[in-house]
């Protein structure tokens, strides 16, 4: 009983916000007008797959350095922090794009390259 007033307690606590669809429908416009008088395609594009595989290359040059090279405290710190920010980069970068299915028009290539951290286990 105490955890239904703790749930009902916790729903009330959240912000509310007015529904508004207008303004996702023009957002959705403007952006496929763009790619319309661009001649850009919304996916597969060279630039994407390149953006990937220098961030994919950043990662591995990172994590093969630190693992092989660094011997002093402050280039395994450095390192460090540059793996993290390749980390980084691959999941705002890589992973959101294709798990919004938004990397590819092909779904394969969605879902692999969706789970890059998954296989390189970070």
């Amino acid at each position: 009983m105490q955890q239904a007033s703790s749930t009902a307690g916790a729903d009330a606590a959240r912000p509310k916000f007015a529904d508004d669809p207008g303004f996702h429908r023009e957002i959705k416009r403007r952006v496929h007008e763009y790619f319309e008088h661009s001649g850009l395609s919304p996916r597969d594009s060279p630039r994407m797959y390149l953006k990937s595989a220098i961030l994919l290359l950043w990662f591995v040059a990172s994590y093969g350095l630190l693992l092989f090279v660094a011997t002093i405290w402050w280039h395994a710190t450095l390192l460090s922090l540059s793996l993290a920010f390749a980390t980084a980069g691959i999941a705002f970068c890589i992973q959101h794009d294709a798990n919004h299915d938004a990397f590819s028009k092909h779904g394969a290539i969605n879902r692999v390259m969706g789970m890059p951290l998954d296989v390189l286990g970070a």
